[in-house]
């Protein structure tokens, strides 16, 4: 077996000589032995003799003092001799004696991947404290967790090492980061490690959550723990600041008189909000969404407990309303909130992890007592962390990195990475590419995936409106992460509507910019379901990037011709869409053994191009026996057609392609259309079926007319070649390799992805 097949167990040490003993014990009972075990001990407890008992065991013993768990992770990779290496912590063990070999074999079939180990904490219930504080903490159900995870030492170095410099939440800040960069991740491997002992000592792992909290705060982790700590803190500071001037006896002599408190704390609050959280958000690159709403509720709650603890003074003192008047107002609501907080604690949690009903039954008080005093202890470190994580993004050293030489490229783009075709079917794909040729990737869209689902909608106006904000918002907190990155890689546009405002401090805050246009945006196009978009919509901002990007890439010649015009750079470059010549496996027959199957793809959005075919299809009809296949996300029907509508779906992308026998590219005659790439034309291509297409801008350069395709120019030629290859299987049969041919030959991945990377090297 060679070296790269060989794995090495890293394991740091700090505690008690029988707690290792037993480790090692399951270790040498394994059915396939580690290759090798680091155990880095950083508290010199660990007696060598120990090792002695273990001949079958390779023990790479390494003593450094004082190491956190983090530093000794790391250490254990450096001194590491193999390159799949795997992690374990002192109290995990494995349950079964084929855990490694079982761990081995599947991380043969997934070596491209982080395999995530997982941890329960709820085996040793041995004392009712035990089940006591399982259930109210970890709960009965895996954790995803370092130990027993596995990897390769080059998967590893791409993310870099564990934060050194603290005591708790390195790992979790090293998972997030391996998520960041679009990694290959396996969350599926199920062969649990359990915890063992767990802490029945209930005010002992209250000082230990604070200890780690408090080392933990050091790091941009947790931040929606860290914003629901400050929103207490704020409800506190609502109900005590503004009525400050109150509280202190001869109030306008006194020293701590404020003048205008409220205001000036409400102005302070807003302002910071507004810095602070441009930090926050930024720094939790995929859960955007959820920090907004995060956002939201701490504002409304301060709001709410403000106007609370002020209700009667307005009843009283502005309105003269006393039948409103509502005694100890303040006082039910604190009482409120604390009876929601033991209901979540005490009930809620507990069951949702899997905690037995009858033991929650009889023990929620306790368990609800228990779960709130855990949260205090957690409270400083994370408001102290919630300060801590602008400073940090700023100012903390990023000690962990080891693979300095990548470039990290930043993608600012409309939709959520694979659900638009424009987005999926160009740079989206090429990834993998770019990750191999050491570079780093993160994405921000300004759409995120759940207003994805109403977006091309008709109706939804509230839901819209408030996904508008939530991507305005987004790109204003965007800007003070821009300096971080290598290049900045905008796809159409950094906000969809106004003038070049963004556009303009996105281009002097980032280092290089790599502008793609995709169609010409250049011409302002109404669409029927958000027909009122066309108003707001400007030229300034395309102009603007097309004038100040480093490069540019666009989706047809023409469209680079004409950004060259504009920018006066030469620097625009034509890639057209590409495609996974892989993943389109032809299967079609060639024969007229079944009822023939003309197809169009494309969205709401392209409809109008559909459209344009319909008398043919209903003239066709009366003559021939086809059948239209319509794959797409709206309904059609056409009188007198046979036709069938397929709802599109990633998953079933490919399927639906192989029902078609030919494949319909029709187009309009304008200035928009020369910037379409052609891509629905290139997907009928790479399933090697004939396309008809209409002759106008770029398909021109995809398709050899009478070659590969046909390129039509009125609606006799349509119906003329249609019909052709309709009663002419040959003829399919032919044009359809062609066409495939051209496909691997020219807008392959494999082929774009060197212009791709040409680009991006000369930047």
């Amino acid at each position: 077996m060679s070296n790269i097949n060989k794995i090495s167990v890293i394991i740091p040490f700090k505690g008690k000589n029988i707690q290792i003993i037993k480790l090692l014990d399951v270790l040498n009972k394994q059915t396939k032995l580690p290759d090798e075990i680091l155990i880095i001990d950083t508290n010199s407890q660990f007696q060598k003799y120990i090792m002695n008992d273990y001949k079958n065991l390779k023990i790479n013993y390494i003593h450094k003092p004082n190491l956190f768990p983090g530093a000794a992770r790391n250490l254990g990779v450096k001194k590491s001799n193999y390159e799949i290496i795997c992690f374990l912590d002192l109290k995990t063990f494995p349950e079964n004696n084929k855990w490694l070999e079982n761990l081995y074999e599947y991380y043969q079939n997934n070596k491209e991947k982080i395999i995530f180990g997982s941890t329960n904490y709820s085996k040793n219930k041995n004392t009712y404290q035990a089940k006591l504080i399982i259930a109210s903490s970890f709960g009965n159900v895996n954790h995803q967790t370092i130990p027993g995870s596995i990897m390769s030492k080059k998967i590893f170095n791409k993310i870099g090492f564990f934060y050194e410099n603290v005591r708790a939440g390195e790992d979790y800040e090293w998972k997030n980061r391996a998520k960041d960069m679009f990694l290959k991740i396996d969350t599926n491997y199920n062969d649990p490690l359990n915890y063992y002992p767990i802490n029945s000592n209930i005010l002992g792992l209250a000082r230990k959550y604070f200890i780690y909290n408090i080392h933990s705060s050091r790091l941009n982790i947790l931040t929606n723990q860290k914003m629901f700590f400050m929103s207490i803190l704020l409800i506190l500071s609502a109900l005590i600041i503004p009525r400050w001037n109150y509280y202190i006896n001869g109030w306008d002599n006194n020293i701590f008189y404020v003048p205008n408190i409220t205001k000036i704390f409400i102005i302070i609050l807003f302002s910071f909000s507004v810095i602070y959280f441009s930090f926050i958000i930024n720094n939790k690159k995929n859960n955007n969404q959820n920090i907004f709403n995060q956002v939201l509720i701490i504002i409304l709650l301060f709001f709410l407990t403000y106007s609370i603890y002020n209700y009667n003074y307005f009843i009283l003192e502005k309105f003269d309303a006393a039948a409103f008047y509502i005694p100890h107002i303040t006082k039910i609501y604190i009482l409120i909130l604390l009876l929601i907080s033991f209901i979540f604690r005490g009930i809620y949690l507990p069951l949702k992890r899997n905690i037995d009903k009858e033991f929650i039954k009889k023990n929620f008080i306790l368990i609800g007592i228990t779960g709130l005093l855990f949260d205090f202890a957690k409270i400083p470190g994370n408001i102290i962390g919630y300060f801590l994580i602008p400073i940090n993004i700023f100012f903390l050293k990023k000690k962990y990195i080891t693979n300095k030489t990548n470039k990290s490229i930043l993608f600012v783009c409309p939709y959520p990475v694979g659900v638009q075709a424009g987005q999926r079917l160009k740079y989206e794909q090429f990834f993998p590419y770019f990750e191999k040729n050491g570079y780093n990737i993160s994405v921000d869209s300004f759409i995120d995936k759940k207003s994805w689902k109403f977006l091309y909608k008709k109706g939804f106006v509230f839901k819209k409106t408030i996904s508008l904000i939530k991507g305005y918002f987004k790109r204003i907190f965007l800007i003070f992460n821009l300096p971080k990155y290598d290049v900045v890689y905008i796809f159409m546009w950094v906000t969809p509507y106004g003038f070049s405002f963004f556009e303009r401090i996105y281009r002097l805050l980032s280092a290089k910019i790599i502008y793609d246009i995709e169609d010409n945006i250049l011409i302002i196009k109404k669409n029927d379901i958000n027909p009122i978009n066309s108003i707001f919509k400007t030229q300034s901002k395309i102009r603007y990037l097309i004038k100040s990007s480093n490069n540019i890439i666009a989706s047809s010649e023409q469209l680079a011709k004409e950004c060259n015009n504009i920018s006066k750079k030469n620097n625009s470059h034509y890639i057209c869409a590409s495609i996974n010549i892989h993943r389109y496996n032809p299967n079609n027959l060639y024969n007229n053994s079944k009822i023939i199957n003309v197809g169009w793809t494309g969205t709401f959005t392209s409809k109008i191009y559909l459209d344009l075919l319909k008398p043919l299809f209903i003239n066709l009809s009366k003559r021939i026996k086809f059948k239209l296949i319509v794959i797409s996300d709206f309904d059609y029907n056409i009188p007198g057609v046979d036709l069938e509508v397929i709802k599109w779906t990633k998953e079933n992308e490919i399927k639906d392609l192989q029902k078609i026998d030919i494949g319909v590219y029709p187009l309009s005659i304008d200035q928009w259309v020369s910037g379409k790439s052609g891509l629905k034309a290139l997907q009928y291509m790479a399933m090697a079926l004939p396309t008809v297409a209409t002759k106008v801008g770029n398909i021109k350069n995809v398709i050899t007319h009478n070659h590969d395709g046909f390129l039509v120019e009125n609606i006799s030629e349509w119906e003329e070649t249609i019909t052709t290859l309709i009663n002419n299987p040959d003829l399919r049969k032919k044009i359809g390799f062609n066409a495939r041919k051209t496909v691997i030959e020219n807008f392959s991945l494999e082929v774009n992805s060197i212009k791709y990377l040409n680009i991006l090297k000369n930047i």
